[in-house]
């Protein structure tokens, strides 16, 4: 069962120019800064609606490109798609402002968009029944907690061999 918050963003967007038309009819200004203030919420929860769906096409992506069904070249594009996608490595740092961030919107939507058009409709919409499904499913904190350990090991490790080449 999906609570309110699982809403898709078209209804988010359709409640935000709502309240701003409510904004808009009242005659004080208090009551006109609620109602902005609510369609900023709304606007706030659309935002959120949409990075998951995303997520999920990027799940659906990757789902696809582990498919016998798919072509081994659409494979390697839906490779690199999810991988960039999910990768913390971006052609341009997301530190420059709005540039940063439009890399990631462009390539990342160009990419999917391409690969939703080169994988056969019955496999994608498979794939994304199955990414959609995933969604909903509870996070492992102690699977995160376990790789946390791992990496703090392998750092502990590697410094340990490292150490003796940098004391003098």
């Amino acid at each position: 069962m999906q609570g309110h918050l699982g809403l898709p963003a078209k209804h988010w967007r359709m409640r935000a120019e709502e309240a701003r038309a409510l904004a808009e009819r009242q005659n004080s200004a208090s009551t006109t800064r609620s109602w902005l203030k609510v369609s900023e919420n709304y606007e706030n929860l659309a935002h959120a609606a949409a990075s998951r769906e995303h997520d999920a096409e990027i799940h659906a992506v990757y789902l696809a490109s582990r498919d016998p069904r798919v072509p081994w070249h659409v494979k390697a594009i839906a490779v690199l798609v999810a991988g960039y996608a999910l990768s913390p490595i971006d052609l341009i740092p997301d530190l420059i402002p709005f540039v940063g961030s439009l890399d990631d919107m462009i390539l990342v939507s160009l990419g999917i968009l391409l690969v939703a058009r080169l994988i056969p409709p019955a496999v994608m919409a498979e794939c994304r029944a199955v990414a959609a499904a995933a969604l909903g499913r509870p996070v492992s904190r102690t699977a995160a907690l376990v790789i946390v350990c791992i990496w703090l090991g392998s750092i502990g490790v590697c410094g340990w061999f490292v150490y003796p080449f940098f004391s003098v």
